[in-house]
């Protein structure tokens, strides 16, 4: 830029002039995206890269970052100058299933507006516990129990498993790893049935073993026994009685005889028993009716 001087006789003199502009830090930072997501398996410790965050200052002036979630972010480590936020520790998916960070950014020089930038993460579960299945190692039954009884009430089988997350009710969740015609299970409440007739005489115990399946494959066994208890059977009577029947030559005689109704199909229910006077007739002819 040049300037002219002119006195009253119209000379001038030419001499330059220079602006110099200040770079004055009054502009905001801003962060694009401002809102950034990850997802991270629980337990699992190494120290991989959530975010990096970023954040510009139209004075090209260096930010900070600083982490404003209830005064600082748990599990998880923020380079306060380059605004990379890593994990440095693990998620519990039972304990909490997700985070929300809030990061606060300012220029380093303190001058101009504090813009934000938000950070979530989803917690995705693992199973990290093997659950546990507890039924009682002894069950008594009645011989004479009805088939389609509960044998094992669902009262009797307990599963404990805190990972809520990964275990849900696959198709088959309950079964009976020791197969018996006798017994039938509830694949998904564990609830053990009769389907054939107990009988002490026979056979006094079952050793059984029932398994619970988690949705991940880990399989949990529990042995018990069914033991048959004995009752008194029904019993069956057969009478035999005696008959004697006098007969003339060439004559009938008829006989009535009284059939229990509890004797048992085929038993003998009496005897009859022919006399002639003549002691002539070797044979003699029956009829039932």
């Amino acid at each position: 830029m040049q300037g002219y001087v002119f006195d009253g006789e119209n000379i001038s003199n030419k001499f330059d002039i220079t602006v110099t502009l200040g770079n004055l830090n009054d502009c905001d930072p801003y962060c694009n995206p401002s809102i950034y997501y990850a997802s991270v398996t629980e337990i699992e410790t190494s120290a991989i890269q959530l975010a990096a965050l970023q954040c510009f200052d139209p004075d090209g002036t260096p930010l900070k970052y600083v982490c404003v979630t209830t005064g600082t972010c748990p599990k998880v480590t923020l380079d306060a100058l380059l605004g990379t936020i890593n994990r440095n520790a693990a998620f519990d998916y039972e304990t909490q299933t997700s985070y929300a960070f809030t990061i606060e950014v300012t220029d380093q020089a303190g001058a101009g507006a504090t813009t934000k930038a938000y950070l979530e993460v989803e917690v995705l579960p693992k199973e990290d516990t093997v659950p546990t299945l507890a039924i009682p190692a002894n069950k008594n039954v009645d011989e004479t129990l009805a088939i389609g009884s509960t044998v094992i009430s669902t009262a009797d089988v307990t599963v404990t498993n805190i990972d809520t997350g990964i275990h849900g009710p696959p198709s088959v969740i309950f079964s009976l790893i020791t197969s018996d015609p006798h017994f039938d299970i509830n694949p998904l409440t564990g609830e053990v049935i009769l389907v054939q007739t107990l009988d002490y005489e026979s056979k006094k115990s079952y050793p059984l073993t029932m398994q619970y399946q988690t949705i991940s494959g880990t399989p949990v066994t529990k042995d018990f026994t069914i033991n048959v208890v004995d009752k008194t059977d029904e019993p069956t009577m057969a009478v035999s009685v005696q008959v004697t029947q006098s007969v003339v030559e060439g004559g009938t005689t008829t006989t009535t005889c009284s059939v229990p109704t509890f004797t048992a199909a085929g038993a003998p229910v009496g005897l009859i028993t022919v006399t002639d006077p003549d002691s002539v007739v070797s044979s003699y002819t029956y009829k039932q009716t």
